[in-house]
């Protein structure tokens, strides 16, 4: 028994809500107003999917889901096309931004990731399919995409990029020319020239962030090598990174990264990451199952756009952290999906993911229920300074007090409204989950307000050796010495603050500045 219509359309709808969950816009319902409703409405869209195929499967209709590959493919391109329009006319209206152009997402990253993915599938549309008006389409989707990828000023994504010229070139060589040798030679100086053209916009373009990369890495190594094959655990490089970066400034005062230094939650790599994390055995599972999904992609799917895309995912994961949106994790599962046409399944497994369905429903309401109420609840702390508020927060604390986020957001309202007995204990929990630069300011703000002057004076000192280039730290220092009446020491971080340079002009440290010359 075939797909009926009803069901059919059921199928589509849900692919289409997939798909524009890549590009869904900012919603102001929660706190994290971007990244957190495209996860939400992704994985909405993909309980309701296998909800339906389920039900499908358990009445025992027949799903062609290698069917659904083309349209999985027009519905991205659609939403391609649309934020590429989006990214274009607010390029038009409001000028682009220095660090490239973000569109939808939270970094410049994410949509040129997007954006990498959605080419190979363009390409593949404009020579494999028919009618002229569909490759036109195909040619300006191209433009506008290769349009938006030089405006993200993303080098992974050109280096993504340099990689499809060369496939495409060999391929095409190869179609033309009989010869083994002549495919060879020319296959061999496409590659010289792109990778050399790269390699000279890597080192000539961004020397800082490219400094900083490199100075980031050389610390999480340092962390691989405390514990190479258990990792520190769940969250362990967000709890262990900043201290590391701390203990390395304090050996080396004088270093040329303190300048560079910044608050860090990954190491722009996702190999890296998963081994900091989880030991050697995580990046081994992560490049094992990209290599097993190219696989079924060149032997079962036959579809090198999907290749393609994967080794689009695979060169972002070892210079950015591409599974923080859902498009990388489609792109990884898709071709396991398209695999189980050539599988038959038996009816305790539909019913098995007629359960996982509605559990990833479940989950995506209460979790999206407590997000909104704590953003309700966050809103609420401007406008109304009392303790209804901590109410509010107390009554969210028993299912987010794993939420590093909320228990810094949590410690900072307590603080705010003087509670700081509950804002110590709040920022304290945070700690194990979370070290880093704004929780060190926090609580050393805490405790200079609870007369807590050595503790405060510590978590000051360890804010200033994480990003040695801020002035905040030293600022607290001063009021701390000020407090304790150590006029030497008060007298000894003004001058600092006087003679420090500065990495990035604002009003706020030309403030700071002129209050302590």
């Amino acid at each position: 028994m075939c797909m009926t219509p009803k069901t059919g359309f059921f199928i589509v709808f849900c692919i289409a809500l997939a798909c524009a969950s890549c590009y869904l816009p900012p919603v102001s319902l929660f706190t994290d107003r971007l990244l957190l409703p495209k996860w939400y409405l992704c994985a909405l869209a993909i309980s309701l999917a296998v909800v339906g195929y389920s039900l499908m499967r358990l009445s025992h209709r027949k799903v062609a889901i290698g069917r659904l590959f083309p349209i999985v493919k027009n519905m991205y391109l659609m939403v391609t096309m649309a934020e590429c329009l989006y990214v274009l006319g607010d390029m038009f209206v409001y000028g682009l931004p220095s660090i490239g152009a973000s569109g939808t997402f939270d970094n410049p990253a994410g949509l040129a990731l997007s954006v990498c993915v959605a080419i190979p599938c363009a390409v593949h549309s404009l020579f494999r399919e028919k009618g002229m008006w569909h490759k036109i389409l195909c040619a300006i989707a191209l433009v506008g995409m290769f349009s938006v990828l030089c405006l993200t000023k993303s080098r992974t994504g050109q280096m993504c990029l340099s990689f499809y010229f060369i496939i495409y070139m060999c391929k095409g060589i190869g179609a033309l020319s009989p010869s083994p040798c002549i495919r060879k030679v020319v296959f061999f100086l496409c590659a010289v020239i792109v990778f050399v053209g790269v390699a000279v916009l890597i080192v000539r373009t961004k020397t800082a962030s490219t400094s900083g990369r490199a100075f980031i890495l050389e610390r999480s190594w340092e962390l691989v090598k405390e514990r190479p094959f258990v990792g520190h655990g769940w969250n362990g490089f967000e709890r262990e990174y900043m201290l590391c970066q701390a203990s390395f400034f304090r050996e080396h005062p004088n270093s040329d990264c303190a300048m560079l230094a910044d608050e860090v939650q990954h190491p722009l790599n996702e190999f890296v990451y998963l081994w900091v994390n989880y030991g050697i055995i995580a990046p081994i599972i992560l490049l094992g199952t990209m290599l097993l999904s190219c696989v079924v992609c060149t032997r079962l799917v036959g579809k090198m756009s999907l290749w393609l895309s994967l080794l689009c995912v695979f060169v972002f994961s070892c210079f950015s952290y591409p599974f923080h949106y859902p498009v990388a994790w489609f792109v990884v599962a898709l071709p396991f999906i398209v695999w189980l046409r050539w599988r038959r399944g038996q009816r305790w497994t539909s019913f098995v993911m007629f359960l996982v369905g509605l559990v990833g429903m479940l989950f995506v309401a209460v979790d999206a229920t407590f997000e909104y109420r704590w953003n309700r609840a966050y809103r609420h702390s401007f406008r109304e300074q009392n303790s209804k508020v901590l109410d509010e927060y107390d009554a969210l604390y028993g299912y987010m007090c794993h939420n590093h986020y909320f228990l810094y957001n949590y410690a900072m309202t307590a603080f705010l409204l003087h509670d700081f007995n509950k804002a110590y204990t709040l920022i304290e929990e945070c700690g194990q989950y979370w070290n880093g630069y704004n929780r060190e300011l926090l609580a050393g703000d805490i405790c200079r307000r609870s007369q807590k002057l050595e503790e405060a004076i510590n978590h000051y000192a360890l804010a200033r050796q994480m990003c040695p280039a801020r002035f905040a730290p030293l600022e607290g220092l001063y009021k701390v010495y000020d407090v304790m009446g150590e006029k030497g020491n008060r007298d000894r971080i003004a001058k600092e603050i006087a003679r420090k340079k500065v990495k990035v002009p604002s009003s706020t440290i030309e403030r700071i500045k002129e209050k302590y010359k």
